[in-house]
């Protein structure tokens, strides 16, 4: 059985990976359209869990750079065009 934290993993991981993808810079004109997709797209409980788990990823001390190479590493979130990130 899964716990909370894995789920919570999972979410982050479908978020960031499946929208926002090496590609998503072609498929959207800005990172806004692509939340606004997501969001539009699931129940207010998992965007509720969702944001729950960004803030709290957000609270760990990590720089930006840091930050970056986590999306990646972790949950396979990036853009090929680097400045959009």
């Amino acid at each position: 059985m899964s716990t909370q934290p894995d789920k919570d993993q999972q979410l982050l991981r479908n978020f960031f990976g499946g929208s926002f993808n090496l590609d998503w810079t072609y498929d959207y004109n800005t990172s806004d359209e692509v939340v606004e997709k997501s969001m539009r797209d699931a129940p207010q409980e998992e965007i509720d869990r969702l944001m729950a788990s960004i803030l709290k990823m957000l609270e760990c001390d990590r720089d930006n750079e840091e930050m970056e190479k986590s999306l990646f590493r972790d949950f396979g979130c990036g853009s090929t065009k680097s400045e959009e990130m």
